[in-house]
């Protein structure tokens, strides 16, 4: 919280799926790019929670538009790899496509990019 201050942000204390609904319900702006980021959060979240988050993102996403486009990247965990555990993944609305970019430890200070699935 103290480094938010220092730059002039505000940090939201809500329920992750309630945050996202309000957030993806607001009109976007022309000419930006809406960002989503989440990183190693999507493991503490049951069925339920996860289900509405996609829900809710592929929604907005359906909205997104060439002026006002939608990006969700998340760094999170799949088991798949010991060294590199968080799988880096973004999606981009329109068209709604989604890339794996690559693999990073727990802390982001360890990354292995990539051009397709890992």
């Amino acid at each position: 919280m103290n480094s938010a201050r220092h730059v002039n942000l505000t940090v939201d204390r809500a329920d992750a799926v309630d945050w996202i609904e309000h957030e993806m319900a607001a009109p976007p702006a022309t000419d930006r790019v809406r960002l989503v980021f989440n990183t190693v959060f999507w493991h503490y979240l049951d069925a339920r929670a996860k289900g509405r988050i996609i829900d809710i993102m592929g929604a907005a996403g359906s909205r997104a538009t060439t002026r006002s486009p939608l990006a969700w990247f998340r760094m999170e965990v799949t088991g798949q790899h010991e060294t590199l555990p968080c799988r880096l993944q973004l999606t981009i609305w329109p068209p709604g496509r989604t890339t794996v970019c690559g693999r990073a430890d727990f802390q982001g200070t360890q990354f292995k990019w990539s051009t397709g699935a890992t």
